[in-house]
């Protein structure tokens, strides 16, 4: 079955939007007549990178330099105007704390021309701000496997091996929540005038345990934790009250 080639995921942080792209861009391969490209968090404020169809990848970490990141997305569209037959996949976050200078709606609109499809990827927002929490506690923030590289950690190398229970601050926990409900009320903004499909989360697990495949085994993508937050979590029922209050008003 054919699958459409070009694919943009609006969502939050902590929301499993690099799964759901690592599964589309490897969906993608054996069925593209020609490049595909995997693109990351397009708009992010310090890396921007890709993976192309033969899994060459390109990343760059830099203070944020705009004419620099303008040329790197005018050579991108470049070439999706050029070769209508190029698969893509990236993911855009709506973030309040991101880049200043750009226009959110043109760039959804841009991608609109380009004949991108839009998918809103959606999570449980307890689970997203905990995920957040502990990210930012713990500096362990993904875990990719390879045949061939073996694998690849980003962040706490000897936390991602031997992780402890550890405490996040009532604070921090705060700070995720509000994050993500200003990230969410920003992408509701986006989505307001687009034709989109919406994915949960928790979908994406359920069909995987369903069919009986592993996620890593459909995305290359290593959970970060095998066990429970609340195993991993010294103070995890104070923060899901915390939450409860928060939630409730």
């Amino acid at each position: 079955e054919d699958m459409h080639n070009r694919w943009c995921i609006i969502s939050s942080p902590r929301s499993g939007s690099n799964y759901l792209e690592e599964m589309i861009f490897l969906r993608m391969l054996p069925t593209s007549s020609t490049n595909t490209i995997k693109l990351g968090e397009i708009l992010h404020r310090i890396i921007f990178s890709y993976t192309d169809s033969a899994l060459n990848g390109y990343r760059k970490d830099s203070e944020y330099n705009s004419i620099e990141r303008i040329d790197f997305r005018n050579t991108l569209f470049s070439k999706l105007e050029n070769d209508h037959n190029m698969g893509a996949v990236l993911r855009l976050f709506m973030q309040s704390h991101h880049l200043p200078d750009i226009d959110y709606q043109a760039f959804v609109n841009k991608l609109k021309l380009l004949n991108f499809k839009f998918i809103h990827l959606t999570r449980e927002l307890f689970d997203s701000a905990i995920s957040l929490s502990m990210a930012n506690c713990s500096s362990l923030w993904h875990r990719y496997s390879s045949t061939t590289l073996g694998e690849y950690i980003e962040g706490n190398k000897e936390y991602a091996r031997n992780p402890k229970p550890i405490n996040i601050p009532i604070y921090e926990f705060s700070q995720s929540y509000v994050e993500l409900l200003v990230t969410g009320y920003l992408n509701k903004n986006i989505l307001k005038n687009l034709e989109y499909t919406t994915v949960r989360y928790e979908t994406i697990l359920a069909d995987c345990e369903y069919n009986n495949i592993p996620i890593e085994e459909r995305t290359n993508i290593k959970k970060l934790h095998t066990s429970n937050y609340s195993t991993l979590i010294e103070n995890y029922s104070e923060l899901e009250n915390f939450y409860r209050h928060m939630k409730n008003g």
